[in-house]
């Protein structure tokens, strides 16, 4: 269902795959995603660069590894509100 969902707001299928898996672990890195989704780690940071524009994750930069964390879900509203403008 929540596939469904991005699809019809403009997620293609490896940003789908990945914000899943982001969303599911919390919190990972770029080396981490690439391999759990087997997406060569370039396209990895380049769907990750469109997710972060979308406003569905964010970079933790709180160290020097970069790591990527899902916003709530319930943030997928303001995409939402956003494609409908």
């Amino acid at each position: 269902m929540i596939n469904v969902l991005l699809q019809k707001l403009g997620f293609n299928e490896k940003e789908i795959d990945l914000y899943l898996v982001i969303l599911q672990r919390g919190k990972i890195t770029p080396a981490e995603l690439s391999k759990i989704t087997g997406i060569n780690r370039t396209t990895v940071y380049s769907a990750t660069k469109e997710l972060l524009k979308k406003g569905v994750i964010a970079e933790d930069l709180g160290s020097e590894i970069k790591y990527f964390v899902a916003l709530p879900p319930q943030d997928l509203n303001l995409v939402i509100k956003k494609e409908e403008e």
